[in-house]
């Protein structure tokens, strides 16, 4: 199992796939908060111009279905899974967007993500 690094930047918590998506969103020229608090939950960006927040996804964490078979979760991805579904929920719920990213889109199609999140600002 990999373990998550986290880095502490400007006293917030975050990962390297997290500054990895934030370099892209600087790249980008767009605005955003990180670690935006709606009710009870964080997300990982908050596009204000926009009103989208963003989740940066880990693979194995988030169990992506393109990776993992829903029956052989263990407890925390089982966890993670429903707390994910909680977020959509609540943003769309306060009639905000949420968009997510993968590790893998991420990591492997950079140019591909920028394109995908440009399409959702158009």
């Amino acid at each position: 199992m990999r373990r998550y690094r986290y880095i502490k930047k400007n006293n917030i918590k975050t990962s390297k796939l997290e500054l990895k998506f934030e370099g892209l969103l600087k790249k980008m020229k767009l605005e955003y908060v990180r670690q935006f608090q709606v009710g009870t939950k964080f997300y990982d960006f908050y596009l204000p111009k926009y009103n989208i927040l963003i989740e940066v996804n880990g693979d194995y964490f988030h169990a992506n279905p393109l990776k993992y078979n829903k029956i052989d979760l263990n407890e925390m991805q089982k966890s993670n899974i429903v707390n994910d579904a909680l977020k959509v929920a609540l943003a769309e719920s306060t009639g905000r967007k949420i968009l997510k990213f993968w590790e893998h889109e991420i990591n492997k199609n950079p140019i591909g993500v920028m394109a995908k999140l440009q399409k959702e600002l158009n």
